[in-house]
């Protein structure tokens, strides 16, 4: 279960983490992975205007994903005080891990 995670930062994680498939960009895998994450309820993604929190966030609903995934803008950290696209894990998204980890 993860607090608010930047979209740059599940990037750098596909980079560091992820399989050479030929021709797929970490960036494209690590959007893939996100995609389906939230099309099956397990995470949220948001636009935080400065720090994230439930206050400075609006969700991103399902239909506006590709348009937001698609801007560079939204894999790339924001300055202090600006505009950020982030995603966090919800309640049935830690209820998953916690069965797929035998995490009691």
């Amino acid at each position: 279960m993860e607090d608010f995670t930047g979209l740059w930062q599940a990037e750098a994680l596909a980079r560091k983490y992820g399989s050479d498939l030929q021709g797929v960009t970490p960036r494209n895998r690590a959007r893939r992975s996100l995609e389906r994450l939230a099309e099956d309820g397990l995470i949220v993604v948001y636009v935080c205007r400065g720090v994230p929190t439930d206050e400075t966030c609006d969700r991103v609903g399902l239909e506006e994903l590709p348009k937001v995934f698609d801007m560079g803008i939204s894999w790339i950290a924001p300055e202090e005080g600006g505009i950020g696209i982030w995603y966090d894990t919800n309640g049935d998204g830690f209820d998953a891990y916690r069965k797929a980890t035998d995490w009691q």
